[in-house]
């Protein structure tokens, strides 16, 4: 029955979302009659990714909220609930909470002597943190390295077009 389960595969591309439907409704057909309980968590958290992918964000966050409190025993998939319940909340928008929930991941999995998940919580928030701070990062540069006085010097040479120096930025070569 085990191997009747699909397998998490690694795609250089996103699988068609119809394929990916369709697979997992295939799974959730096979686990059911089974009674084993980590099987219906691990294929309700791929459920609840495909829909998180297919723009059913708040259906994706109710199904990894119920599999979160369902998987108590189970710390591995509780683990992996959570991280997908932050990458959906995110997706979705409130980068606040996924990154409040990535933290405490974070720490919750290092306390634990999980260090691959606590690894993936720190990535996945720190590579969350880069995309949300694109926008600002040159609002904080302006505001972190405040520029010198710029001086006007008109030359009154060219009496046609007055040209305009302005100065207070200096290359500095390095001294050898």
């Amino acid at each position: 029955m085990r191997d009747a389960l699909p397998r998490r595969r690694s795609y250089s591309v996103r699988p068609p979302r119809k394929e990916a439907e369709k697979t997992i409704q295939e799974a959730l057909r096979l686990v059911e009659p089974t009674s084993n309980r980590q099987w219906h968590l691990e294929v309700g958290i791929a459920a609840a990714r495909v829909e998180a992918a297919s723009g059913k964000h708040a259906a994706a966050a109710t199904r990894l909220r119920k599999i979160r409190d369902d998987a108590k025993g189970f710390l591995a998939v509780e683990f992996d609930a959570d991280m997908a319940l932050s990458e959906v909340e995110i997706a979705s928008g409130q980068v606040a909470q996924g990154r409040s929930r990535l933290e405490a991941l974070e720490r919750q999995a290092r306390s634990k002597g999980f260090l691959l998940v606590a690894n993936q919580a720190a990535s996945a928030r720190r590579s969350r943190l880069a995309v949300s701070a694109r926008r600002t990062t040159l609002r904080e540069l302006i505001a972190a390295f405040p520029q010198p006085p710029r001086r006007a010097c008109v030359t009154p040479a060219d009496t046609t077009t007055q040209s305009i120096a302005v100065s207070g930025w200096r290359s500095r070569s390095p001294k050898r």
